[in-house]
């Protein structure tokens, strides 16, 4: 029989739980005693809780961040609806054609500003604003404000003609102006 301390101060007899060494029963096997227990190899499920988090929090954050106002610099075009084709009676109307300024040099600082196909010439800037604006529908002419006005400046003309030619057509309330090039 094994015998057990009965007070902390008293030393244990070896073979005993107690004792440093391991106990050696009757009928223990050795390879028992050696055998550990294996550790818990048991592998976790996946947790996807912080992903999830993380995927709503950056979605969050950029439907927040996220402007959808246009850009600036950004124009806006309105493309005409339609076919394109010609629905009247397959003749070229007046109003159909563009109104073409023609600007030319006439010494350094000098202009001659006509219209083509017709014979007045505008002394300057305002005569031409005046003249388009005489040839609108609204005013009894045959060109309603969205023909197209080109400006086709001459090869010497300065920019500040070609500004000002442009400047008039606005104020005769066109709204389609060309550039065209100089020959």
């Amino acid at each position: 029989m094994i015998s057990r301390p009965t007070s902390p101060d008293q030393p244990s007899s070896p073979g005993t739980p107690g004792s440093h060494g391991p106990a050696l029963l009757p009928g223990d096997d050795h390879a028992k005693r050696k055998r550990r227990k294996a550790p818990n190899t048991h592998v976790s499920a996946l947790n996807i809780v912080p992903f999830m988090d993380m995927s709503f929090t950056l979605l969050l954050f950029l439907c927040l961040a996220t402007s959808f106002s246009l850009g600036e610099g950004v124009l806006t075009a309105n493309l005409p609806v339609g076919t394109g084709g010609n629905e009247g009676s397959g003749e070229e109307k007046l109003t159909e054609m563009p109104l073409t300024i023609l600007i030319e040099s006439a010494g350094d600082n000098a202009y001659r500003i006509r219209l083509d196909r017709f014979q007045e010439t505008a002394s300057d800037f305002v005569g031409l604003a005046d003249q388009l604006k005489k040839l609108q529908t609204v005013n009894g002419g045959p060109y309603p404000d969205t023909t197209q006005v080109v400006i086709k400046p001459a090869v010497d003309v300065r920019w500040q003609h070609v500004v000002n030619a442009f400047n008039a057509a606005v104020k005769a309330r066109y709204k389609n102006i060309a550039f065209a090039q100089s020959e």
